[in-house]
């Protein structure tokens, strides 16, 4: 390296290449990459893999490139040092939810700009991105192919994706499964983790731009939606009490989700998983029932091959735990068969949990009509005046307005429910009686 550098630290060294902090003649810092004499020729190749990249990406989100020496007798570049914090003790610090999805789309398209330069990343690892002046940075090359190559020689096998563990050629949505592992790590289990993290790269995103629309989808259901909801269950409330019956048989203690989650992970190793309609159905009630993200990610992609009602409405639940694909158009067309069904009510009851799980909050108008049509089929069993009582609560949390119960309304729930309804009295109004 002559005596142009002077090596300030030794970053990291391994048995093919060593990576040094050094400083130039006028002070400034830099990053010295150099491959060891002894090394395999394999090193030699990933090195000159790098440079093509690195001149590919033009500092574009990576570091410049600097200098390049490539002899028999020496083989280092020189490029860029950035000042940051790598991605891992970035995520440590938790940053907010808006923050984090920020960074997360700036990692796909910097994943994005490698494809476009015609190469794959393939270790796409939390050491391996920058946070530099707030924004995200790739720092590390030298496990790039060009878009079609086959299995990688340097990377960790935690990071291949399964078709080049097969020897199959690889596309753009190789890269997709080191942006699953590292969403995971971001914002937890959900449904766009496991579309990319499929083992078929046909069943992962088309491509990054659809990837991209995922994350940017607001959490939370229009307005327009909400309305919805509170139309139908005014055209549905006269049904609610003709099924009492079938409401009671349905209200059977259902399983564990984790042992649930066990069950299917162990069943799946063996190769002998076969859900059918009704063990699935159990399964996402649970799951349901317990927020359980990892099974809901699961069993939003293993549902049954069927058409039936019950399967789309609990896979619509699903959906909306997980924050995935949920429409206007798809609710309207289930409430509008819900009321037709034998076990309306015990549905009815999930589909309200379910939006309070997910805090979508009906404005005071929508719940005044709510609260007529409940007062209109008093008594509610516990169960219905415990969802409904969480459910206002819920909705007092998060918005300064009070909430008028009917009056047998309220009789029915202060009965039912003593410790929700003092709470809501308090929280409408803290001189309030707590009689009833």
């Amino acid at each position: 390296m002559g005596n142009h550098f002077q090596p300030i630290k030794l970053l990291k060294e391994n048995p093919g290449c060593r990576v040094i902090l050094a400083s130039q003649g006028d002070g400034q810092k830099v990053v010295i990459k150099e491959v060891k004499l002894q090394a395999h020729e394999v090193w030699f190749s990933q090195f000159r893999m790098e440079v093509q990249v690195l001149q590919a990406l033009e500092g574009k989100y990576a570091p410049k490139l600097l200098g390049v020496h490539d002899s028999p007798a020496a083989c280092w570049l020189v490029e860029e040092y950035l000042e940051g914090v790598d991605l891992g003790t970035w995520l440590q610090s938790n940053p907010a939810k808006a923050l984090r999805k920020q960074i997360f789309l700036e990692i796909l398209e910097r994943i994005q700009s490698v494809h476009e330069a015609g190469y794959l990343y393939l270790d796409l690892k939390p050491e391996n991105i920058l946070i530099h002046e707030g924004h995200a940075w790739l720092i590390d090359f030298n496990a790039c192919l060009p878009i079609g190559s086959i299995r990688p020689i340097l990377v960790n096998r935690d990071s291949l994706p399964p078709e080049a563990l097969e020897g199959k050629r690889m596309n753009e949505k190789a890269d997709q499964i080191g942006l699953g592992k590292l969403y995971l790590l971001f914002f937890g289990p959900s449904s766009i983790a496991w579309t990319a993290l499929s083992r078929n790269p046909e069943h992962r995103f088309r491509n990054l731009d659809v990837f991209g629309a995922q994350i940017r989808k607001p959490p939370r259901l229009k307005m327009a939606l909400l309305a919805s909801i509170v139309a139908f269950l005014c055209i549905g409330g006269m049904i609610w009490f003709f099924y009492p019956a079938q409401a009671n048989a349905a209200n059977s203690k259902l399983p564990d989700a984790v042992k649930v989650c066990e069950e299917l992970k162990n069943e799946l190793k063996a190769g002998s998983l076969v859900l059918s309609e009704s063990e699935w159905i159990v399964d996402t009630r649970s799951c349901l029932e317990a927020s359980h993200l990892s099974l809901a990610g699961f069993l939003h992609e293993h549902k049954p091959q069927t058409t039936s009602f019950q399967v789309e409405f609990y896979d619509f639940l699903l959906g909306l735990l997980l924050s995935s694909d949920v429409s206007i158009a798809q609710l309207d067309s289930l409430l509008e068969r819900l009321f037709q069904q034998a076990g309306w009510v015990e549905q009815f009851k999930d589909l309200c949990k379910g939006l309070m799980q997910a805090r979508i909050i009906l404005d005071p108008d929508q719940i005044h009509q709510m609260l007529i049509v409940l007062d209109a089929h008093c008594p509610l069993d516990d169960e219905s005046c415990a969802c409904l009582m969480n459910y206002l609560l819920t909705c007092l949390s998060r918005r300064d307005q009070s909430i008028e119960l009917p009056e047998k309304l309220e009789e029915n729930l202060a009965g039912s429910c003593p410790d929700l309804y003092e709470l809501y009295a308090k929280l409408t109004d803290p001189m309030a009686s707590h009689g009833g």
